[in-house]
């Protein structure tokens, strides 16, 4: 019996392959990153030149590492990747660097989970899986390396030259002043945010250093009884929607009555955009522009600076960790039951039970899930729903932008 047609297998020849392939991952994957330089350039003439100089660059590395062992694993893994950075890229415009990458190695399951839709699958599949079992059929055929590989190689790069050697200053002026729509580019953002990852953990290699050897407290910390000091911790705080710096919306309403006494510092910045970077950040002991990320695990922090000094150090986790700041200090994670994400209000009923008796300075840090998006619907019981419409989906396109906002000030 005669198998079915889609189950045939086929050949074709390994260096058209790699120039279809390259030329699918452009059409297929990079739709975001073409509407951006568009956006940006405004001249259809430079996006267009950037495609065929994509083009070309791509199939030089596809010739490159498509060989007849590797080129069916790889060209799949690609595949398989890319479908899957596209959808976060198109979906939640989202920028694929070192930093994100660090972010997502460090995703608890509970906020994988949240992110997992058929949605997610259905990219995955049609984009990545339906063009893997093509590929599983083709019979690929070499020709000489010298006479056609290097050859195909060599006009790839000519073709490089002529479009970019002519536009030299406004293609190197674009790059300069857009660094960041590289980080939309697949699967150059990915391999380029693993390579930074990876060089940066090869650097990494330290003694771990003490910090603070001799520091005290003075005299004005002096109390008849301890002290105690509650350090609230994220998440996504915007401070454009906080009532106590303008904001329209009465969002900080229990802080209303004690407003006299709050000290609000307005001028601040954070280190970075995820909680990979930004909780190590607060804690170190460089500022934002010094700031090694990576630093905290071979340098001491402000919290073992309290505890040197007799101070009691808890940190109470609602989140994915403490990213490396709470490793020598207690911990508890109230949450930690397999329950999934709590509400925030844990913190504060394991707090009552830490603080029940107390005996000595003791300096608390609460991390909260806060307004961790993009499930923000997640965050807040249904009786904290004073906003509507809100937006109850991970799926932030689906939902109007007054939605969104609504839910976040939820």
């Amino acid at each position: 019996m005669a198998k079915p047609q889609l189950f045939r297998s086929f050949s074709l020849n390994m260096e058209v392959y790699s120039i279809l392939y390259m030329l699918y991952t452009l059409l297929a994957f990079n739709c975001v990153f073409f509407s951006k330089i568009q956006d940006i350039s405004q001249s259809t003439l430079f996006t267009t030149g950037t495609f065929f100089v994509l083009w070309a660059l791509l199939t030089v590395c596809g010739l490159i590492l498509f060989w007849k062992h590797t080129v069916k694993p790889l060209s799949i893994l690609f595949l398989l990747i890319n479908s899957g950075v596209f959808y976060f890229v198109k979906n939640y415009h989202v920028a694929i660097d070192e930093e994100m990458l660090r972010n997502v190695l460090q995703t608890n399951p509970h906020e994988t989970a949240e992110l997992l839709n058929f949605t997610l699958l259905a990219y995955i599949l049609v984009s990545g899986g339906i063009p893997s079992f093509i590929i599983s059929r083709i019979n690929f055929t070499e020709t000489s390396l010298l006479k056609q590989r290097c050859g195909l190689i060599a006009l790839c790069l000519l073709l490089f030259a002529a479009i970019i050697v002519p536009n030299s200053k406004d293609v190197a002026q674009f790059v300069r002043n857009n660094k960041p729509v590289k980080y939309l580019l697949i699967p150059v953002n990915y391999i380029g945010a693993i390579s930074s990852t990876v060089k940066h953990n090869m650097r990494a290699n330290h003694e771990f250093t003490p910090i603070g050897v001799d520091s005290h407290f003075t005299k004005y910390w002096n109390n008849d009884k301890p002290l105690l000091i509650v350090f609230v911790v994220g998440e996504t705080a915007r401070a454009a929607n906080f009532s106590l710096d303008g904001y329209n919306r009465e969002t900080n309403a229990p802080l209303l009555p004690y407003s006299k006494n709050i000290i609000n510092f307005t001028n601040t910045v954070s280190c970075g955009t995820s909680t990979a970077v930004s909780v190590p950040c607060m804690f170190a002991k460089d500022n934002r522009t010094e700031f090694d990320n990576g630093s905290l695990d071979y340098t001491e922090n402000v919290l073992d600076i309290f505890k040197k000094n007799g101070w009691r150090v808890v940190w109470l986790e609602n989140n994915s960790d403490c990213k490396g700041v709470c490793t020598r200090v207690e911990t508890y994670s109230p949450c930690a039951s397999g329950a999934g994400t709590c509400f925030d209000s844990i913190l504060t009923s394991e707090m009552k039970k830490q603080l029940a008796e107390p005996a000595q300075n003791t300096i608390m840090v609460m991390h909260q899930a806060g307004s961790h998006g993009p499930t923000y619907y997640k965050r807040y019981p249904q009786e904290f729903s004073r906003f509507a419409p809100v937006c109850n989906t991970e799926k932030l396109n689906q939902c109007s932008g007054e939605e969104i906002i609504n839910t976040y000030d939820n």
